[in-house]
């Protein structure tokens, strides 16, 4: 079980629980005492073994970064005209999941590899001359660079979105994906709870 306590207001020391699946561990998060710079405890039990420690990184101080910093600068695109065949190759050849749709220049919507593999599976369609405006999702989620990355890591979390297409003035500047966000969390815990 995981209970967060806040600092002194009594409606943030009222706890909140959430049950993990992870042999018999239970997690609580309360307020440490011997701790200057970060008022947080973790305290983990399994059984009849309890164990505790500090947070005494300055974790509370730092500024949230924005996308900017963590997302895939320049993202290959493909024109809405495109076949799903050709957009096939690009993200085979380029390693990549999601490649967002332009038409003159704007974002019309994004294609997944997942779009693509269903399109291929249907019997009746032809791959390669299926343009991508109709295998591809249109309006996609979209932020600016300067957008918090905890809010768009919330956004994708309960949109169950894959990605988001980072534009600025009406044109795509760069791309967040789940691997971005995995690439983020791990600069993130190397570099702030040390």
């Amino acid at each position: 079980m995981l209970a967060a306590r806040g600092g002194s207001d009594a409606e943030a020391a009222q706890e909140r629980q959430v049950v993990y699946g992870r042999a018999g561990l239970k997690w609580s998060l309360g307020q440490g005492r011997s701790s200057r710079k970060c008022p947080l405890l973790l305290v983990c039990s399994t059984g009849d073994e309890h164990w505790s420690a500090n947070c005494t990184s300055p974790c509370m101080s730092k500024a949230i970064p924005t996308i900017q910093k963590y997302m895939t600068t320049s993202p290959h695109s493909i024109g809405v005209d495109q076949t799903v065949e050709m957009a096939a190759k690009a993200m085979t050849q380029h390693n990549i999941r999601h490649l967002p749709v332009l038409r003159g220049g704007k974002l019309v919507g994004i294609l997944t590899d997942r779009d693509v593999k269903l399109v291929v599976s249907l019997t009746g369609v032809d791959a390669t001359t299926l343009p991508v405006e109709e295998a591809m999702t249109a309006d996609p989620y979209t932020t600016t660079p300067d957008t918090p990355l905890n809010e768009v890591v919330n956004e994708m979390a309960e949109m169950r979105y894959g990605s988001a297409v980072i534009t600025q003035n009406h044109h795509v500047v760069g791309i967040f994906t789940t691997v971005d966000c995995c690439q983020a969390l791990s600069e993130l815990l190397t570099t702030r709870l040390k």
